[in-house]
């Protein structure tokens, strides 16, 4: 356990604000980059798939950063890319320099996205819900906001840059929160080993990779191509931000609901009644999402509330990566197996989304 939980908790939950929206927050604004610089639907799609790919390729990165220089300064330099390179991103004049630039943020972002478990793990091995609960909200009301603020962002800030750059500075404003938040951390000492070894051999590795990667399918792809696709059918930017919001909506109150349910559930489990896990999730998002989801479009109805079941599940997943290994080591491997496997699934998927959106009915 950490010397100071609490601080620990809310430099995680800030860290995890900026981990979505360089990605979902882009959603939104492609109709507004791709009209600035006169490409293509391919071209602006980049911007969603590299840091996607990133967060494959770099999981195993972050795990051998994590053991040779620590969690804390690995995160670091995390949250410095995305900040840093953030803002020379939105200011570049040309889309080219801007999907290169896009390379450097997607890196810091997989980074972050494979070092918050393994955080959770170091500071937080006896309630790991706990932690995944605070990172999993995080991460959902980052996304929210962002696709909720894209837009309204750049009728403030004199366009789509002007968004980039206030997603960018609240990274930078995370990455001084962080490190001053976890500056009392106890001093790094570095294993023996410091390459993670996969488990190849492991069921339960291979069972996570296959739910991340089919739920990555749907998250990144709608994230990415949702918003453009309905303004070709006549909403309007505003509109469309708002959808994506919705969409993302939906899943918070499960990222603390379902992690404070986890140790119950496991106790359950552990008389014989495990089988009520899944059932009492369902029934959970059953009552939470439809409440909150709006009624005018029945075709946005349908469609919010498959997403919102399939997403709304994420924190149950997480619990069950962070709180199904006994040290930090397990979980270096467990993230970057899952991370690796489920990129061979999101790629494609990404690819078919552009595929449709450029190629079906208007």
């Amino acid at each position: 356990m950490t010397r100071r939980p609490t601080a620990t908790l809310v430099a995680l939950f800030l860290a995890a604000l900026t981990l979505r929206p360089q990605i979902v927050g882009v959603g939104p604004l492609i109709p507004s980059i791709q009209d600035a610089f006169g490409t293509s639907h391919a071209v602006v799609g980049l911007l969603g798939t590299i840091p996607v790919l990133c967060m494959g390729l770099f999981a195993p990165v972050a795990a051998y950063l994590a053991a040779k220089i620590g969690t804390r300064r690995a995160m670091t330099i995390g949250l410095a890319l995305i900040g840093t390179f953030g803002l020379l991103r939105a200011a570049m004049p040309s889309v080219w320099l801007v999907v290169l630039l896009t390379w450097p943020v997607g890196i810091g972002m997989g980074l972050g996205n494979a070092l918050a478990p393994i955080s959770v793990k170091e500071h937080f091995e006896r309630r790991p819900a706990a932690g995944t609960g605070v990172y999993t909200t995080g991460i959902q009301i980052g996304s929210t906001s962002a696709a909720f603020l894209a837009v309204p962002l750049a009728g403030w800030f004199g366009g789509w840059r002007g968004a980039l750059i206030a997603f960018s500075c609240v990274a930078v404003l995370s990455l001084i929160a962080w490190v001053v938040l976890t500056w009392g951390d106890h001093p790094h000492a570095a294993p023996s080993s410091t390459v993670p070894r996969l488990p190849w051999r492991s069921p339960t590795a291979w069972l996570l990779v296959g739910i991340f990667a089919l739920m990555a399918c749907a998250y990144y792809g709608l994230n990415a191509w949702l918003p453009d696709a309905y303004h070709e059918k006549g909403w309007t930017d505003t509109e469309a931000g708002v959808l994506l919001a919705t969409m993302n909506l939906t899943a918070i109150p499960s990222s603390f609901v379902i992690p404070w349910l986890s140790p119950r559930l496991r106790a359950d489990a552990q008389e014989g009644r495990g089988a009520r896990g899944d059932d009492a999730g369902t029934r959970l998002h059953d009552r939470v999402d439809v409440p909150v989801l709006p009624r005018s479009h029945p075709r946005r109805d349908g469609l919010l509330r498959r997403r919102a079941v399939g997403r709304g599940r994420f924190p149950g997943r997480a619990v069950l990566r962070d709180a199904g290994a006994r040290s930090p080591a397990p979980v270096d491997g467990l993230s970057a197996a899952r991370r690796r496997g489920a990129l061979s699934v999101r790629i494609p998927t990404n690819a078919v989304v552009v595929a449709m959106a450029v190629g079906g009915p208007r």
